[in-house]
């Protein structure tokens, strides 16, 4: 009888301190902040890669290793389109010329243009309700040129922090301390939502809020009942 009075009474103790944490978690949240690839974006879609794997006659696991190889630099603006696709070309014994570069160019955007736009309005929404707004990604300079020119909805976002931009890229953490003071907020006010496990942890080394996304229901499902953020309207 006693070992069920204080199990009960542990029970009921962790209850209200999951109560009170939602509420402070809920009260100093100030800012929530978006990845764009696999976010923002939906993934890119085989046939996207295949056919920037065909053009540089590479079997597709040697292409994608080499795609990778180069990202970084191409991510931080420490190169250019031009360079990182002759490269690739040249892996896979291909003289790089113009007309193939601009094809490859073009085929990458493409793969990384394919917007989810029910969360760009739950972004909206979400700016509607009074949170600030940012995006934190990891982007080659050729891509974001096309995001700025076709997409206006990238102007609801209070903050833009783009790898290609600041020469510094995730989950290095001057990235997200960049987002953090142009939001003018502490982590802890901040939920940053992210496909990478990768890039979560670093956000949390930092102390920020954050979720490994894995589609927007889910999210929707996770958020709502921690912050109470709109649903999609």
């Amino acid at each position: 009888m006693i070992i069920a009075s204080i199990s009960i009474f542990t029970l009921l103790k962790n209850v209200i301190i999951s109560i009170i944490l939602l509420r402070f978690m809920r009260k100093s949240l100030k800012a929530v902040i978006f990845d764009y690839g696999n976010v923002l974006s939906f993934p890119p879609l085989p046939e996207n890669f295949r056919r920037m794997q065909e053009i540089c006659n590479l079997p597709l696991t040697s292409f994608e290793k080499v795609y990778r190889k180069y990202r970084t630099d191409f991510d931080r603006g420490v190169i250019d389109g031009k360079i990182y696709w002759s490269r690739i070309l040249k892996a896979g014994n291909i003289e790089p010329d113009e007309e193939k570069i601009q094809i490859l160019i073009r085929e990458d955007i493409n793969a990384w243009t394919r917007i989810d736009y029910r969360i760009v309005q739950w972004a909206r929404r979400i700016g509607e309700s009074g949170y600030k707004t940012a995006i934190l990604s990891n982007m080659p300079g050729d891509i974001l040129v096309h995001i700025k020119k076709m997409f206006s909805w990238i102007a609801d976002f209070n903050v833009h922090a783009f790898s290609c931009d600041l020469g510094f890229v995730k989950p290095g953490l001057p990235i997200y301390r960049y987002c953090l003071q142009k939001l003018k907020i502490q982590p802890k006010e901040s939920l940053f939502i992210d496909d990478s496990y990768e890039n979560i942890a670093a956000a949390k080394q930092l102390g920020m809020n954050a979720l490994v996304y894995r589609s927007l229901e889910e999210a929707l499902n996770k958020l709502k009942v921690i912050y109470e953020l709109p649903d999609i309207g």
